[in-house]
């Protein structure tokens, strides 16, 4: 079995940190404090993404990511938070759920169970579902929103 450099582990999640930066611009162009989109997909609407600038300071912004794939008892909501840095062109994320990832290499087994390479895993993760609500998505608007999701739930519980 080919051993991966960690200078290629570098390279590979340097590379997906910077598409996952022009990937997050597309959905969301201007980055200011407070500011909220949220996208839906799926026929139902039952998947969702919603992207919050948290924080905002000279060369970085700070994102909370949050979604979901599903309505399925497995398909829980995902939390991410993601530093945007403006003038190196990449996003990171820094935590994923309750979990703080810090480390691009893990010893494994480790403590916590994290992948040896858990830092490029959660990134890529993070690049796939940012191209999935790219190309099937379709941003709505806070009231939008509202009103389409009670459509969504009371048609579905119409059909039971």
């Amino acid at each position: 079995m080919k051993k991966v450099s960690q200078v290629q582990k570098l390279e590979n999640l340097h590379t997906d940190c910077e598409v996952n930066y022009a990937r997050l611009r597309k959905l969301m162009p201007s980055m200011d404090e407070g500011e909220s989109r949220r996208f839906l997909s799926g026929s139902y609407d039952e998947a969702y993404l919603q992207i919050d600038v948290t924080g905002v300071d000279r060369y970085t912004r700070f994102l909370q990511v949050t979604g979901r794939m599903g309505e399925l008892p497995w398909e829980s909501e995902q939390k991410m938070a993601v530093r945007l840095y403006l003038d190196a062109r990449m996003a990171e994320v820094v935590s994923c759920g309750a979990e703080r990832v810090r480390l691009l290499k893990y010893a494994y087994p480790n403590e916590h169970m994290y992948y040896p390479d858990e830092k490029n895993q959660i990134n890529r993760f993070l690049g796939k579902w940012l191209e999935h609500f790219i190309r099937l998505g379709r941003p709505m608007d806070q009231e939008q929103t509202t009103k389409e999701m009670l459509r969504s739930v009371a048609w579905r519980e119409s059909c039971k």
